[in-house]
C-alpha cells in the first residue's frame, strides 16, 4: 500500500518531469541560448554592485532593543564633543583614533619607554591633512573640554605624573578620575601603587561632526603609524578600521574563487574522460561547471539590481553553489549512462524523470532553508541567504535547461558517430584498422558504440561506484559500521552539549591585518569594563527624600548583581546632595541650585546627564547615572551584564533603562541561540514537506528525518572540538548545511526506492551503481571547492571551510555508508516488481563509412 503510494507520486511527477525532457531534447540549442542569455543579461546588474561592509549593522539584531535604547539616550542627552566631551557619556563608540604601545624590551614604567611614548604622542598630534588647501592637524579636530583637546591617557606623560610612575608612587587603580587599568595594561599593584605594566594606551578622541576631513585625518594617522620608526611596538585602530578591513577582503575572495573554478573545471573533465573517442564526455563535464558559474553570475546581478547589500561573507556562496551544481551534473550524467537502446528523445525523458526528481528534492531543501534563513533579524545572515537561495535556484534552472540541452546535443553526436572533440564524423576501428591506419590515428580518431553503462562511464565514475555498491553489501563490514555510526553519535552529543556562543570582531577580517593585531593585543593586555547608564526617562518630585532614596536604591540593587562592580558608581544626584549649592526646599531651588553645581568645576562632568523643563518649576524630565560592570569575560557573562541589569532596572520602582554602547553587540548573545533552534527547526519542518511531496513513504520520511538531525548534531559537536563558536557568522553556515546535508540523504533514499529487486542488499546495490559514484564526486567536488580557503587568513572563511569540511565528511560517511547499512537491512521493500528503469529498443548509432 505505501510502496503503491510512493509510486503514484513518483509516476505524476515523473510524467512531468519526462514530458519536459523531451521538450529540450527537441530543441537544445533553443534553450541554451535563452538561458545563456538570460544569466549573461542578468549579470550586468554588477554594475550596480553596492558593497556594505558595516560590521555594527550587519552582524548584530537589526532593530534590537539596544538600537532602540541608543536612540533614546541620543534624544535626550545630545553629545556636545565640540566643547564638554566625556567618553563615559556618549550614546556609542565615538570618534577615535587608538594607540597600544608596548615595551620591546624593558618595563613601561620606565624612563626610556615613556620618552619614547611621549615622542609617538606628539608624533601623532602632528598629523595634518589638507581641505580647500588649509593644512587640518588633530587639534582642528578633536574632541575638547574646556577647550583642551581631551586624549585618554596623556596626563601620564607629564613630568610631575611621570616622575610618580617612576618612583612607583602613583596611586593604583584610579587616578585623578581616571581609571589606570583602561591605560596601562596588565597593571600590577603593591600597597596602592602602580609598580608595573605590559602596555601603554593613548585614546586619541575626535570630533563628531560629520565631516570627511575627519575620515582623512584617520587615514592619515594609519599611514603615518606604518611609516614610523620606533624602538617599542605599536598596535593602532580608528573607528572605521574594521569596516574599512572587511572591504580589503573582497580583492582576495575573487582570486580564491578564481582557483577553484579551475580545479572544478579540473576534476570535471577528468571524472568524465575516457579512451573511447566517441563516448567520451570530458567537454560535457566543463558544460556542467559552467552552467554553475553562469547560475552564479546571473544569481548575483539580479540581487545587486534588485538593491540587496553585497557584503564580504556572501563571497563563499560561490564555493558552496560550485559544489552543489557539479553534484547535480554528475547526478544526471550517471543516470544517462545507465539508459542505451532507445531513441535520444526517450534517453534525456528517462534522465529527467530519474533523476530530475532527485536534484530538485535537494535544490528545493537547499532553497528552503536559505528561504527562511532570510528572515533573520541578522541582516548579514538576511543578506547572504538571499543571494545563495537565488544562485541555487538559478543553479538548478541552469541545470535542468541549459545542461540538460548539453546532455542532448552530445547523445545527439553520439548517435552520429562524431568525435568527442571536434565532432567530425568519425569512422569505426574497426574499418581503420582494415585502412592500415596507424596506431596514433586509431587511438586519437576512432570509437567503439557504447552498449552498457561501463562503455559510457569514466574509470573515476565505474571504479567509485563498484567499491560503494561492494561496501553497502558487505556483511562483513556492517558490524563495523553500526560500531562507527554509535561512536559517532556518542562524540556528537558530547561536543554539542560544550558547544559556545561567541565572536571576536576581529575574527571578521585577516589575520595579518593591522585591526586584527590590535584587537589581539588590546585582548591580552586591558580588560573590558563595561560602564552601564541608568537612564530614567520620567518626571520625579527630586526634592523629596523618598525618590532620592529610590534612585540610590536603584543603583544599590543594580550592583548587586553579580556582574557589576560594587565599588564604582557616577550619580549626579549623589554628588549635588553633597555639595554646598544643594537646595531642597522647592522645585525652583532644586533647579536654580543644581545648574549652579553643574557650572561648577566639581559637578560639570555631570552636565549632560540631567534634562531640564522649559519651566523652571516642573523640574527635571529625564537624567542618568552609572554604574560599572566587572571585566566582562565570555559570551554568557557579557549577555548577563545586559540582560540582569535591564531586568533589575526595568522592574524597580523607579523604572529605569540600562544601556551601553557595548549592548549594541551584545545582543547577538542574547537572541543567537534562540534563531538558530527556531530556524533549524522551522527548516527540518519544511525539509519534511518537501520529503512528504516528493518520497510519500513514512519510513523513508523518518530516515531522512533521523539522518539530518545526526548530520546536525554532527556538525555542532564537531564544530565544538574544532574552537568554533556560535554566532552570526557560524549561524550562517550551520543553516546552510541543513539544507547541504538533506542533499546526500535524499539521493541515497530516493534511488533505493525506485530499485528493482526483491531483497534489500540487491536494491541497495542497485542504488549504489547508480548515485554512488555522483554523490562521491559531488562530496569531492565540494571539497575541492573549499579546499583553497585553507590558504585564507579570514575568520569568515576558516569557518566556511571548517564547517563545510565537517558537513562533507559527515555527509560523505552517512550517504555512502551509514544510510546504505540502515536501508540493506531493514529498508522497506515493494510487494512486487514495482519500478522499471530500462525498455530496449534498436540502438539509433551507427559507425562512420
Amino acid at each position: 500500500m505505501l510502496y503503491e503510494c510512493y509510486k503514484k507520486v513518483n509516476d505524476k511527477i515523473g510524467d512531468g518531469f519526462s514530458w519536459y525532457g523531451k521538450k529540450v531534447s527537441r530543441h537544445p540549442w533553443k534553450f541554451i541560448t535563452v538561458s545563456a542569455l538570460c544569466n549573461c543579461l542578468l549579470s550586468l546588474g554588477f554594475l550596480g554592485l553596492n558593497v556594505v561592509n558595516d560590521a555594527e549593522t550587519l552582524y548584530t539584531p537589526e532593530n534590537s532593543q539596544a538600537f532602540q535604547d541608543r536612540n533614546k539616550v541620543r534624544d535626550l542627552f545630545p553629545s556636545n564633543s565640540s566643547g564638554d566631551f566625556y567618553l563615559h557619556n556618549l550614546a556609542d563608540f565615538g570618534q577615535y583614533a587608538h594607540v597600544i604601545m608596548q615595551p620591546k624590551s624593558g618595563e613601561v614604567l620606565e624612563t626610556e619607554f615613556l620618552q619614547e611614548a611621549k615622542s609617538i604622542y606628539q608624533y601623532i598630534k602632528n598629523t595634518v591633512v589638507q581641505t580647500n588647501g588649509v593644512d587640518v592637524s588633530y587639534e582642528d579636530i578633536c574632541a575638547k573640554r574646556n577647550s583642551a583637546c581631551i586624549v585618554n591617557g596623556d596626563e601620564f606623560l607629564e613630568p610631575t605624573v611621570q616622575s610618580l610612575l617612576l618612583s612607583k608612587r602613583i596611586p593604583y587603580p584610579e587616578y585623578l578620575m581616571t581609571y589606570m587599568p583602561n591605560i596601562f595594561g596588565n597593571g600590577k599593584e603593591e600597597n596602592g601603587f602602580l609598580v608595573s605594566a605590559g602596555a601603554y594606551k593613548l585614546r586619541f578622541n575626535i570630533r563628531d561632526d560629520g565631516t570627511d576631513v575627519v575620515d582623512r585625518w584617520r587615514n592619515e594617522f594609519a599611514e603615518r603609524i606604518n611609516k614610523l620608526k620606533t624602538n617599542v611596538s605599536i598596535t593602532y585602530e580608528h573607528t572605521s578600521s574594521l569596516n574599512d578591513e572587511l572591504n580589503a577582503n573582497l580583492g582576495a575572495d575573487i582570486t580564491l574563487f578564481t582557483i577553484t573554478f579551475t580545479l572544478m573545471c579540473t576534476y570535471a573533465s577528468l571524472a568524465t574522460i575516457n579512451a573511447n573517442c566517441l563516448t567520451d564526455r570530458s567537454l560535457l563535464g566543463l558544460g556542467g561547471v559552467l552552467a554553475t558559474a553562469l547560475a552564479i553570475l546571473g544569481a548575483f546581478g539580479l540581487c545587486t539590481a534588485c538593491g540587496v547589500p553585497f557584503i564580504s561573507i556572501v563571497g563563499v556562496t560561490p564555493f558552496l553553489v560550485v559544489g552543489i551544481g557539479v553534484d547535480d551534473m554528475f547526478i544526471l550524467l550517471s543516470v544517462v549512462s545507465g539508459i542505451r537502446y532507445v531513441k535520444i528523445e526517450s534517453r534525456v525523458a528517462r534522465m529527467m524523470r530519474t533523476s530530475g526528481m532527485g536534484i530538485t528534492i535537494t535544490s528545493l531543501t537547499d532553497l528552503f532553508g536559505l528561504l527562511i534563513g532570510s528572515a533573520s533579524s541578522f541582516p548579514a545572515i538576511q543578506y547572504f541567504c538571499i543571494y545563495t537561495g537565488v544562485a541555487i535556484l538559478f543553479c538548478y534552472t541552469n541545470h535542468v535547461t541549459f545542461f540538460t540541452a548539453c546532455i542532448s546535443i552530445d547523445q545527439n553526436r553520439v548517435e552520429g558517430f562524431r568525435h568527442s572533440k571536434t565532432c567530425m564524423r568519425m569512422k569505426s576501428k574497426e574499418k581503420l584498422e582494415e585502412a592500415n591506419a596507424g596506431k596514433g590515428m586509431i587511438w586519437c580518431c576512432s570509437g567503439d558504440i557504447p552498449q552498457t553503462r561501463k562503455d559510457v562511464e569514466s574509470p573515476v565514475e565505474r571504479y567509485v561506484q563498484k567499491f560503494f555498491a561492494w561496501l553497502s553489501g558487505s556483511k562483513t563490514v556492517k558490524p563495523f559500521t553500526i560500531l562507527l555510526l554509535l561512536l559517532y553519535w556518542g562524540i556528537s552529543v558530547w561536543g554539542a552539549v560544550f558547544f559556545k556562543e561567541g565572536l571576536f570582531l576581529e575574527n571578521l577580517v585577516d589575520s595579518d591585518s593591522y585591526f586584527y593585531k590590535y584587537s589581539v593585543t588590546n585582548r591580552k593586555y586591558y580588560k573590558s569594563e563595561v560602564v552601564i547608564m541608568l537612564i530614567i526617562d520620567e518626571k520625579l518630585d527630586y526634592t523629596s527624600v523618598d525618590v532620592r532614596q529610590n534612585v540610590q536604591k536603584l543603583l544599590t540593587d543594580v550592583k548587586s548583581d553579580k556582574h557589576i562592580d560594587t565599588g564604582f558608581q557616577l550619580s549626579w544626584l549623589e554628588a549635588y546632595s553633597n555639595s554646598p549649592q544643594f537646595n531642597d526646599v522647592t522645585t525652583e531651588d532644586f533647579v536654580q541650585n543644581l545648574k549652579l553645581f553643574l557650572d561648577d568645576t566639581r559637578g560639570k562632568i555631570f552636565a549632560d546627564d540631567v534634562v531640564f523643563a522649559a519651566a523652571p518649576s516642573v523640574g527635571i524630565t529625564a537624567c542618568r547615572v552609572y554604574v560599572r560592570s566587572l571585566p566582562s569575560g565570555d559570551s554568557d557573562f557579557q549577555s548577563g551584564i545586559m540582560t540582569e541589569t535591564r531586568e533589575i532596572a526595568k522592574k524597580h520602582e523607579i523604572s529605569a533603562t540600562a544601556y551601553a554602547p557595548s549592548f549594541i553587540f551584545f545582543e547577538q548573545y542574547a537572541n543567537i541561540l534562540t534563531q538558530t533552534i527556531q530556524t533549524l527547526l522551522v527548516v527540518a519542518a519544511c525539509i519534511l514537506v518537501v520529503t512528504f511531496i516528493f518520497m510519500p513513504h513514512p519510513f523513508i520520511i523518518v530516515l531522512v528525518t533521523v539522518a539530518v538531525t545526526s548530520m546536525m548534531t554532527g556538525l555542532i559537536g564537531f564544530m565544538y572540538f574544532w574552537d568554533l563558536t556560535l554566532s552570526s557568522i557560524t549561524m550562517i553556515h550551520i543553516i546552510m548545511s541543513v539544507g547541504f546535508s538533506v542533499d546526500y540523504s535524499a539521493h541515497i533514499c530516493h534511488a533505493f526506492m525506485i530499485a528493482n529487486g526483491q531483497r534489500r542488499d540487491v536494491k541497495m546495490r542497485q542504488a549504489m551503481e547508480h548515485v554512488g559514484g555522483p554523490v562521491f564526486s559531488g562530496a569531492f567536488t565540494s571539497f575541492l571547492g573549499i579546499i583553497v580557503l585553507v590558504f585564507s587568513t579570514s575568520y569568515i572563511f576558516e569557518s566556511f571551510f571548517k564547517v563545510m569540511l565537517i558537513v562533507i565528511i559527515i555527509g560523505t560517511l552517512h550517504a555512502l555508508l551509514f544510510l546504505p547499512t540502515i536501508l540493506s537491512l531493514i529498508g522497506p521493500l515493494a510487494p512486487t516488481k514495482t519500478f522499471t528503469t530500462n525498455q530496449r529498443e534498436p540502438s539509433q548509432i551507427t559507425a562512420g563509412d
